[in-house]
């Protein structure tokens, strides 16, 4: 009886020991296995790292190699009126060839023919061409050099607010509610940065439609945020020119359709409420 009692003991005693070997060892391959991750951790932020400064420094030497070193769009505000856009390109070149004829072509996305304009020297190795738009189109550019070797720049896009109007968009919207849901709607609304006097907004309208039905035209008019508390710092003082309106709502019936003239003669209109993605479309 004593031995059995010996044996049971001897047991208990070594599967204890095993058990502590067994901690320490996986506390022991925790530790390796941590050191590893902060290992490959480390090794993994220095090949980041060095893979963005080779990036950058590969960004810079392109930068460096482009032969355009800056090209600047001028809007020519006396020769310009709607529909006969003119335009100064103004550019720097990092080396000139002696000789070599400086141009600038330019054509619409869907034309095929490019048109040129040679470029004047206004000092240095900077030069200007003058170029003429009359199409509300997306339209492209290139610098060139034409002479012992031709040269030229990477396609680039004129602005479109330079050729068509900016639109009128939502800068901030509110709603009064009352027991039955929203029952009005107040809209402000801005025209970012006209280049053209003659693209500026000339009128705008809200037509509110129930159940399909023009039931009112509301003139949007430019708002006074001087005397008014509530208003948005960031709107009065980054937005001189807001306008704005509000309406009552018949929930689920309601369509708002606003109109928008500039005083180049074009008309856009497009659905401002229930849409969430407010854009406004040529009518004209």
């Amino acid at each position: 009886m004593e031995n059995k009692h010996k044996a049971i003991l001897f047991i208990v005693v070594g599967s204890l020991f095993l058990n502590l070997i067994m901690f320490f060892r996986i506390n022991s391959m925790k530790q390796e296995l941590h050191n590893v991750n902060n290992t490959n951790s480390n090794n993994l932020y220095m090949l980041e790292s060095r893979l963005n400064n080779l990036t950058m420094a590969i960004s810079n030497l392109q930068e460096e190699n482009k032969w355009v070193a800056s090209s600047i769009i001028n809007a020519n505000h006396e020769k310009s009126q709607p529909g006969q856009i003119h335009l100064d390109i103004d550019f720097s070149l990092r080396e000139i060839e002696n000789g070599a004829q400086l141009k600038v072509v330019y054509k619409t996305e869907k034309e095929e023919e490019w048109s040129e304009v040679n470029a004047v020297n206004i000092g240095g190795n900077t030069f200007r061409a003058p170029i003429f738009l009359d199409k509300k189109e997306t339209y492209h550019y290139l610098i060139v050099s034409r002479g012992n070797i031709n040269r030229s720049s990477d396609t680039m896009i004129i602005p479109s607010n330079y050729y068509i109007p900016n639109p009128l968009e939502v800068i901030s919207r509110s709603t009064t509610s009352g027991a039955k849901g929203a029952e009005s709607i107040e809209y402000h609304l801005a025209q970012y940065d006209p280049i053209f006097d003659f693209h500026k907004i000339k009128k705008a309208e809200a037509k509110i439609y129930i159940d399909n039905n023009l039931e009112n035209v509301i003139e949007i008019k430019p708002l006074d945020f001087t005397n008014d508390r509530n208003s948005d710092p960031y709107i009065s003082e980054v937005f001189k020119e807001v306008v704005g309106f509000k309406t009552d709502l018949v929930l689920n019936n309601t369509i708002i359709r606003i109109t928008v003239e500039y005083f180049d003669g074009s008309i856009y209109e497009g659905i401002l409420y229930p849409d969430y993605m407010f854009t406004l479309k040529p009518v004209n």
